[in-house]
């Protein structure tokens, strides 16, 4: 007797090599009690039935070789140099702009004193120059902060001995055309931005420095470093640029800290008169 046998797929099985066929009466598939039996108890031909017995192999994982995890390894470490080597060139090209600005502004503020015998925002003869720009007081000290914002009206922005004269700054430099931005109305007497995002300021003195000074706000303590390595002698609390938060100038600078302010000296020295609202500057 021929027995078909049942297709692998219809019971799961990946290959008919492991099967096996049991027949009634066979230790693999008992008989039934009564099965086969006819009437007057002639023993009659069971059907034959088919039992499948699958046998599944545990599925085996290929491993890396040692050869593609150095592979990999080598893929993943010249990835992570490109990476780094990316933020270093953009830190170095902000840092390179953001010394230009500071070189920009210290030029034009020495033009203006050598071309006009005067302080820039003090300077009181700056009206009579130029329509539309207002006088300093003309007493040689900077009044107000380097963070100083322009009012919103215009009937607010009044220099005196105490305010604003930080702000005119900007304007008598955008007056005489030494610094780029509007020359009339009280938007020339913005701050300017600068490479890093944050703002240019200027005051009298600041964390020990003496004379105006020009601030730049939102500096890593990394790239304060690095510009106090190219420009002064790399110490934050000495030399005509110096670096800090809260007034007080930090002894070391430390990477992954908060942002500091960076001030230097537009008289590239550490002399000049003292403004008489810093006598703790900053």
């Amino acid at each position: 007797m021929t027995l078909k046998t049942p297709s692998s797929q219809s019971y799961g099985c990946r290959s008919l090599s492991r099967a096996k066929i049991c027949l009634p009466g066979q230790s693999g598939l008992p008989l039934p009690e009564g099965e086969g039996r006819g009437k007057g108890g002639v023993t009659m031909q069971a059907e034959p039935r088919v039992l499948l017995c699958c046998s599944f192999r545990p599925l085996r994982y290929k491993a890396f070789t040692l050869i593609e995890v150095s592979i990999n390894v080598v893929i993943a470490a010249l990835v992570l140099a490109g990476v780094l080597k990316g933020n270093s060139v953009i830190a170095s090209a902000h840092g390179k702009r953001l010394s230009a600005d500071i070189a920009a502004i210290t030029s034009a503020y020495l033009t203006y004193r050598d071309r006009y015998g005067a302080i820039p925002g003090d300077d009181n003869g700056a009206a009579a120059r130029w329509a539309g720009v207002s006088n300093g007081t003309g007493d040689g000290v900077l009044s107000g902060r380097y963070d100083d914002d322009v009012p919103s009206e215009v009937s607010s922005f009044t220099i005196d001995m105490r305010q604003f004269e930080s702000l005119n700054f900007w304007a008598h430099l955008r007056a005489a055309h030494l610094v780029s931005g509007p020359d009339a109305g009280i938007e020339a007497a913005a701050r300017p931005a600068h490479a890093l995002g944050g703002h240019i300021g200027v005051q009298q003195g600041g964390f020990g420095l003496q004379g105006p000074v020009m601030c730049v706000d939102n500096i890593e303590q990394e790239m304060a470093a690095a510009l106090d390595r190219a420009m002064d002698d790399g110490n934050p609390a000495t030399g005509s640029l110096r670096a800090g938060t809260a007034g007080v100038a930090q002894s070391d600078y430390a990477n992954n800290a908060g942002d500091v302010v960076v001030c230097v000296s537009l008289d590239g020295a550490r002399g000049g008169i003292a403004g008489p609202l810093y006598s703790k500057p900053l």
